[in-house]
């Protein structure tokens, strides 16, 4: 039991140190991910007035009008690279397996890009043959729009071969240190959003022409949009990874509470059951009357016999109607209290108390 309480006194010291990493880290993620918002959001406004009036002319790229069909989707899943962080990365993928079985059930093909290594652990299990490509960032210390780009450039490369109609990007948006929501965006072809019947309307002249200009934005697009996903998911991982370990370093608390408590009970009952044994013994020898007639040798001769009993498990400090022992197994002391069993007769002795005192110094039988 000290060995298993050891143990957890050393997991929780573990969590502990897990979670002030992560509260560390947390506040510079969120302000990246919050950094990162206003920008990509206004993106996506921009893009969606411009394609809005591109949508219906027959030169509009395929990254907005799509290939004409979504038989064939691909579902780009971000996740984190390293665990220990509660609910994060199953809720992510639990979202995309959602949505691949869905597809599947109306006869669609899916096809799955990972981003991270727990999430293609757990999706490899299940579609295996579907995964087309896993991309790992561990060896990646910062994140940067570097690593979004090449990400989006892997994405636009296979859209180019036709090897499939509609991307979504799934991720967890960051929301609070305990709140995580799982996200599912399509970014290929774009959606653009419709305005609301009573929002002003603007009209506005672009140079070059809007089919020109999206050509080169909507690519650009989808790569903040990526980056954006990447750094919702940063800090995501640290909240949900400062949460769980709060939680894991309390549990380890009540955990050496309950197991404390179980010692110091099996250390009692090993206490008792000492006592008891030096009980029996002295109510063996030492409880009836001494009024037939016998000397104060015999009582000698009685308590000699009781020392010899109790000399391996106690430490005599003196033989008086109140004696304390020590015991070697517990190191807890004890005291034997006799009392005469007649008010005229000392020689007459009964057990009157046993009960345990504290420590006191250890000397002969005097």
């Amino acid at each position: 039991m000290r060995v298993r309480i050891a143990s957890t006194k050393a997991t929780q010291k573990i969590t502990k140190a897990m979670q002030m990493v992560a509260a560390s880290r947390l506040r510079r993620a969120q302000q990246a991910a919050e950094a990162a918002r206003p920008y990509a959001d206004k993106m996506s406004a921009v893009i969606s007035n411009i394609a809005s009036a591109a949508a219906g002319s027959p030169g509009a790229p395929a990254l907005l009008a799509g290939t004409g069909k979504d038989q064939v989707h691909l579902l780009l899943v971000c996740t984190g690279e390293r665990g220990l962080s509660g609910a994060f990365n199953s809720s992510i993928v639990r979202l995309a397996r959602d949505r691949a079985q869905a597809l599947m059930a109306q006869g669609k093909e899916v096809k799955f890009f990972c981003v991270g290594r727990k999430g293609y652990e757990q999706l490899r299990r299940q579609f295996d043959k579907q995964i087309v490509e896993h991309l790992d960032l561990r060896s990646v210390r910062q994140l940067g729009f570097v690593n979004a780009e090449d990400i989006a450039r892997k994405v636009l490369a296979r859209f180019e071969n036709g090897e499939f109609d509609v991307c979504t990007l799934f991720y967890a948006q960051f929301k609070s240190v305990i709140a995580q929501i799982p996200t599912a965006q399509q970014i290929i072809p774009l959606v653009v959003e419709e305005k609301a019947a009573n929002a002003p309307s603007t009209s506005y002249e672009y140079e070059p022409e809007e089919d020109e200009l999206l050509s080169g934005l909507l690519p650009r697009n989808i790569a903040v949009q990526i980056f954006r996903a990447l750094l919702e998911n940063t800090a995501s991982f640290y909240g949900a990874q400062m949460s769980s370990m709060d939680n894991a370093t309390r549990n380890a608390g009540e955990m050496i509470r309950k197991q404390t408590q179980i010692y110091n009970r099996t250390r009692q009952a090993q206490i008792t059951k000492e006592l008891i044994e030096i009980i029996s013994g002295a109510e063996a020898g030492l409880t009836h009357e001494f009024n037939d007639g016998r000397s104060s040798t015999e009582f000698r001769r009685r308590a000699s016999w009781l020392q010899q009993l109790t000399r391996s498990v106690a430490s005599p400090r003196s033989w008086a109607p109140s004696s304390t022992f020590s015991s070697r197994a517990t190191s807890r002391p004890f005291s034997i209290r006799w009392k005469p069993r007649t008010a005229t007769s000392a020689s007459c002795w009964k057990l009157r108390s046993i009960s345990v005192s504290p420590p006191c110094a250890r000397s002969r039988w005097t």
